[in-house]
C-alpha cells in the first residue's frame, strides 16, 4: 500500500498500517496520487518538483525517479491510472490539449486518445475500455460517466452518475464511485449494463476523498475525513 506522507513525500506500509517506510525524501516538492503498477515494479505519481505538475514514475523502492510528461498538467481531475499490462499511464488534460492521453511507462511521446472534456480516467481490468467523468452541454446527460474503447474516439455508453472519484470493480461489470448525500459521502456501485446503483458503504458522517480496490476485489482502502474552514477578521490593516 502506498500513501502520501505529510503531503510532500510518498511512503510504503503494510496493509495493517505497520512498518511505515519513506520512499521519497525531497521536501521541496509535493507528491500526490501515487499508484502502483500491476506488476509491482513501479509507482507513478504527480509532482511539482520542477515548478509545474508532471507525471513521474519511480521504482517500487523509490529509486530512479523519471519524469514522463513534458507539458504541464492541472492538479484537479488528473489522477493517472495504469493500463493492466503496466505499459501505459492514462491521464486527463484541460485547455488546448484537453482530453485523455496515455504515455509509455518507460518514457516517450504521449498519445492523445480523445479530445473529450474528461476527468478521472480509469482503465477496465481487461484493458479494453476507459471510464471517465465528463461535462458536456451537447450530450445527454450533460454530466455523468462515459465509457469508451481504449483505442476509440467516441463513448459507447453514458451513465447518469455524477462523481468526484471512480474505480472499476474487479470483474469489470460495474463501476464504483463516490456519492455525496447531504454532506456525507459513501461508495456506490453502478452496473455497466445499466440498472439501479447499489450502496457499498454506509457511513453516517464525513467525506471520502479517494478510495481504491484490491486486485482481487475483496478489500477497499479509502481516504476519509472531514473538511473544516474558518472566518478570520483582520482589523487595523495598514
Amino acid at each position: 500500500m502506498k500513501y502520501g506522507g505529510g503531503g510532500t513525500n510518498i511512503w510504503v506500509m503494510e496493509s495493517d498500517g505497520s512498518s511505515a517506510r519513506q520512499l521519497t525524501a525531497d521536501a521541496g516538492s509535493t507528491k500526490f496520487y501515487p499508484r502502483v503498477s500491476p506488476d509491482g515494479r513501479y509507482i507513478s505519481f504527480l509532482s511539482d518538483r520542477t515548478g509545474s505538475i508532471h507525471i513521474w514514475r519511480m521504482d517500487i523502492d523509490g529509486a530512479n525517479p523519471k519524469q514522463l510528461t513534458s507539458s504541464p498538467l492541472e492538479y484537479w481531475g488528473l489522477r493517472p491510472d495504469f493500463s493492466p499490462d503496466g505499459k501505459w499511464i492514462v491521464y486527463a488534460k484541460r485547455g488546448a490539449e484537453r482530453g485523455i492521453w496515455k504515455v509509455p511507462i518507460e518514457g516517450g511521446d504521449p498519445v492523445r486518445l480523445t479530445d473529450a472534456d474528461a476527468y478521472f480516467p480509469v482503465i477496465s481490468p481487461d484493458g479494453r475500455s476507459i471510464a471517465y467523468s465528463y461535462q458536456d452541454s451537447k450530450e445527454t446527460p450533460t454530466h455523468g460517466i462515459a465509457i469508451m474503447e481504449l483505442e476509440g474516439e467516441r463513448p459507447l455508453t453514458r451513465l447518469d452518475v455524477t462523481t468526484r472519484f471512480l474505480r472499476w470493480a474487479a470483474d469489470g461489470r460495474s463501476l464504483l464511485y463516490t456519492k455525496d448525500t447531504d454532506g456525507v459521502v459513501n461508495i456506490w456501485s453502478q452496473p455497466i449494463a445499466g440498472g439501479t446503483p447499489r450502496q457499498i458503504t454506509h457511513f453516517k458522517s464525513d467525506f471520502i476523498f479517494a478510495f481504491d480496490l484490491s486486485r482481487d476485489g475483496k478489500k477497499l482502502v479509502m481516504e476519509r475525513g472531514h473538511e473544516t474552514s474558518d472566518v478570520v477578521l483582520i482589523r487595523d490593516l495598514r
